[in-house]
């Protein structure tokens, strides 16, 4: 190979890397910053399946060009075409799975907020229609209001077990703040059942004036993750992400 071939493949492989960057930065800012604005990145792990679209797009593709670009070559544009498509494919399915797992909702159910994606809704949309999202930075807290009966919530529960995505049973947040103060957990048990937990939890109580009575930890969970929401006791505020 010589000099002039090595440049040129150095060259084409650049322009598609760089062409591949402008793409896959306006995908990583849509998702980072509409769809899975943090806390949701870390409970949903998103992170998974931007790995395979970066991996394919910003790391095979331009390497395929580099391996495959050869000037006059017969047959290079159907082999760039090929590159592409694959690209193509990889960045689809990788829109497919985070704008259908979006998530939409965090909503209050059985003493604990769930992190509600959009493809969980099927197509309901609140009775409240203040509540409606559209899961593109606009993720709203809600309130899950389930039967008082156990046996009524029982039935319920054995036709819908993700209670959490009863959509026509949601309800403003703060209007049930007294309940959902209720799920709240006592931080001090948690640090003795996990006791890594504590230098993180010191950490952030001299972040907050160093007393925790003004707050309530309510757990939040996500598809793949754990955390608490912190929330004012007085107004129902949300305070913080604390992820322990």
């Amino acid at each position: 190979m010589n000099e002039s071939t090595l440049t040129q493949k150095f060259k084409a492989g650049g322009i598609h890397f760089l062409l591949s960057l402008v793409v896959i930065s306006a995908y990583l800012a849509i998702v980072f910053l509409l769809w899975y604005p943090e806390p949701f990145a870390t409970l949903e792990k998103v992170t998974d399946a931007a790995r395979v679209v970066i991996g394919v797009d910003l790391v095979i593709g331009p390497l395929l060009t580099f391996l495959l670009y050869k000037k006059d070559k017969p047959g290079l544009r159907f082999d760039l075409t090929m590159v592409v498509l694959l690209q193509v494919s990889a960045l689809s399915w990788g829109i497919h799975i985070t704008y259908s797992q979006r998530p939409v909702y965090v909503a209050y159910a059985e003493q604990l907020f769930s992190v509600v994606a959009a493809s969980d809704l099927q197509g309901q949309k609140p009775e409240d229609h203040g509540l409606s999202s559209s899961g593109w930075g606009d993720q709203k807290m809600v309130f899950v209001d389930l039967p008082k009966s156990p046996q009524e919530k029982l039935d319920l529960a054995m036709k819908h077990p993700n209670l959490y995505a009863l959509v026509d049973r949601y309800r403003p947040f703060k209007a049930h703040l007294q309940e959902v103060l209720e799920g709240a957990v006592d931080m001090n048990d948690q640090i003795k059942e996990f006791p890594d937990m504590q230098a993180t939890y010191e950490q952030w109580l001299k972040a907050h004036g160093g007393n925790d009575q003004p707050y309530a930890f309510i757990p939040i969970e996500g598809r793949k993750g754990l955390a608490f929401i912190v929330l004012d006791r007085h107004n129902g505020d949300m305070v913080d992400i604390y992820k322990g």
